[in-house]
């Protein structure tokens, strides 16, 4: 009768409590960095977030300091997204959609003039997200939501602003969305994903 050697005895038992403990730490590990990513992408929509409920308020103040309309305007293309401040003398509304397909067609000498001029009291210069960080769609109540090309907030001489739902997102799992209010030119920033009919409803 062959005698079962101790070797064999040994790798008869499977995992050992302290290979079963290393296992366990290393996951633990593995699973705190990834909720770390998660926390800081979130925190940084967060920072974002704050900084563009801010802005917002700055810039209707300025809008009824100066008696003219502001606008926040935002470059949705791909790659580096930057956002500006426009302004323009005195109560201007937005163009319709079909208004502005008209003057596109308009030879150069034709188009009206540009009213609105980069406004730096605000915003000194262009800014950019930050890195990781895009603007996912922006929803005025007059057209579908936009993801490309420029999109922008009117903020008017008698305080108004712009009904808008401006979406932030790490195109991953987190998007925040800011939902400004026409009358009081407030901006409510919501964890989640929202349109502007999602607002409306709730």
């Amino acid at each position: 009768m062959t005698q079962t050697s101790t070797l064999d005895l040994k790798a008869n038992k499977g995992f050992t409590l302290i290979e079963i403990m290393i296992v366990l730490v290393i996951m633990g590990v593995i699973v705190a960095m990834g909720l770390g990513r998660v926390r800081k992408k979130e925190n940084d929509i967060k920072k974002t977030a704050r900084e563009f409920y801010i802005l917002g308020k700055e810039i209707r103040n300025q809008a009824r300091l100066k008696s003219a309309t502001f606008r926040l305007v935002l470059n949705l293309d791909e790659g580096e997204q930057t956002y500006w401040v426009e302004s323009a003398q005195g109560f201007q509304g937005r163009l319709a959609e079909k208004d502005l397909e008209e003057i596109a067609k308009l030879d150069p000498e034709e188009k009206p003039k540009e009213v609105f001029e980069e406004d730096k009291s605000v915003l000194k210069k262009k800014k950019s997200l930050p890195e990781g960080l895009f603007f996912k769609s922006v929803e005025n109540l007059d057209g579908e939501p936009r993801t490309t090309g420029t999109a922008t907030v009117y903020f008017f001489p008698n305080g108004f602003v712009e009904t808008t739902a401006l979406q932030i997102t790490d195109r991953k799992k987190i998007t925040w969305t800011l939902i400004y209010q026409p009358l009081t030119g407030q901006a409510d920033i919501i964890s989640d994903e929202r349109s502007l009919r999602d607002a409306k409803r709730e």
